[in-house]
């Protein structure tokens, strides 16, 4: 299979401990879509932040090229050097 690419929004909540952890990745059919996905899942309380981010990958072969951030909003463990995927 040949390289496609991939918008992807990765949401974090806070666990009942306090920590902040991720939650599901959720694949957007566009990069608009993905930052407007990752915007409204903190708007409306459902994460405390989220990464929006663009890719190209052969996920058949599992090569994933480095990922473009799109938006990075509220709060979000690490940075953009330990992306979570």
């Amino acid at each position: 299979m040949a390289y496609s690419m991939q918008h992807i929004v990765q949401p974090f909540v806070r666990t009942k401990s306090g920590r902040i952890d991720g939650d599901r990745i959720r694949q957007c059919g566009t990069a608009e879509a993905a930052k407007a996905m990752a915007q409204r899942l903190v708007a409306d309380g459902i994460a405390v932040g989220a990464w929006a981010i663009s890719r190209s990958a052969d996920v058949e072969m599992g090569e994933y090229d480095t990922p473009e951030i799109l938006v990075k909003i509220g709060r979000v463990p690490g940075d953009e050097d330990e992306l979570p995927f």
